[in-house]
């Protein structure tokens, strides 16, 4: 991946967290110096630490999509806290009301997603992103002493490789240090050894243009938070967890919001469920959608109302019912 390189200002201070954000950023065509990525993911202190969900407002902030996956997604431990509040003279206290408030506004963003380690599903993500080159991948990894972030530039390519002096079966991990050189390399076990060390929590942030659904993982997806219940019924809450509901924006498109409607209602349909054959266009339809405008208090001036009640809904799903959701992504088809 042809990643612009940045390296730390300070080599003193703990901002590399946000010069790997400020990489991505500008490897999505959104470059920022770094005093504005600081203030983007709310760096705290005069050394610039960034807590990882604060990597994962000033994402969404720039309008990325953004998933955290750790061993300890909602929280810092405990001696963590006490660590970042040494290092940055907060009290723990204020350390915790800080994670409190990030936590909270990153689980109200339907940009990010905080995700519990899974040994069985999580351990390919750094290979599969870096080698599709579908997403910027920030491990957390253990540098001898302290946690430290990097930014993940290639896996295993072999034209960037002196062939001769790579050892029979080794693969290499290529990266992005901020505090030291552009692609710099490890070999991959030295990386799993790394990135999986017990003071690391398992760490990794992975940040995209667009949301990643990927087919080739479905069946393990389903296993770990299926869509239909044992007991036949649909189980939105995870269909809402694996599709993330797009934003009501400018840069909203027909074409974009129908294909995520019918990723939906294919999923379902490849669960043997009972989809409802495609409505068509019906003179009842703006009375339908006008009661459920009135039971879910969303105001009708959006262009996607659709995407909004069906963020409301979403929020709502213990008064939601099956047509209702159908009908909202049905209205989206036809738009």
């Amino acid at each position: 991946m042809n990643i612009p390189f940045k390296r730390k200002e300070n080599p003193n201070d703990c901002g590399c967290a946000p010069v790997c954000l400020q990489m991505a950023l500008e490897y999505y065509g959104n470059s920022k110096p770094i005093d504005e990525v600081y203030e983007l993911c709310e760096s705290i202190g005069n050394t610039h630490y960034t807590l990882p969900w604060g990597m994962l407002l000033g994402a969404a902030k720039s309008g990325l999509y953004a998933w955290f996956i750790s061993k300890n997604p909602w929280e810092l431990l405990p001696e963590s806290r006490q660590d970042v509040g040494n290092i940055t003279g907060y009290s723990t206290d204020d350390i915790k009301n800080i994670e409190i408030d990030q936590v909270r506004r990153c689980e109200d963003s339907n940009l990010i997603r905080i995700i519990k380690w899974n040994n069985r599903i999580h351990k390919s993500e750094p290979k599969f992103h870096v080698s599709n080159k579908n997403a910027i991948v920030i491990p957390t990894v253990w540098w001898g002493v302290q946690p430290h972030n990097i930014v993940l530039v290639d896996w295993d390519s072999c034209d960037q490789q002196n062939l001769a002096d790579v050892p029979k079966g080794c693969k290499y991990v290529y990266y992005h240090d901020p505090n030291g050189e552009a692609n710099s390399k490890m070999t991959e076990k030295d990386f799993f050894q790394m990135w999986l060390h017990p003071y690391t929590d398992n760490d990794l942030l992975i940040i995209s243009k667009d949301y990643l659904y990927i087919p080739e993982r479905r069946a393990a997806a389903r296993a770990a938070r299926p869509i239909i219940s044992e007991h036949g019924e649909i189980i939105w809450e995870n269909i809402f967890f694996h599709f993330l509901i797009p934003l009501t924006n400018l840069e909203s498109s027909n074409e974009q919001n129908k294909k995520w409607a019918y990723q939906i209602l294919e999923e379902i349909k490849e669960e043997d469920y009972n989809v409802p054959l495609e409505s068509t266009p019906d003179p009842e339809d703006d009375k339908i959608l006008s009661t459920i405008i009135a039971k879910y208090h969303v105001d009708n001036k959006s262009s996607w109302v659709e995407i909004d009640l069906l963020k409301k809904i979403s929020e709502n799903l213990d008064i939601a019912n099956n047509d209702e959701i159908f009908f909202l992504l049905y209205r989206l088809i036809e738009k």
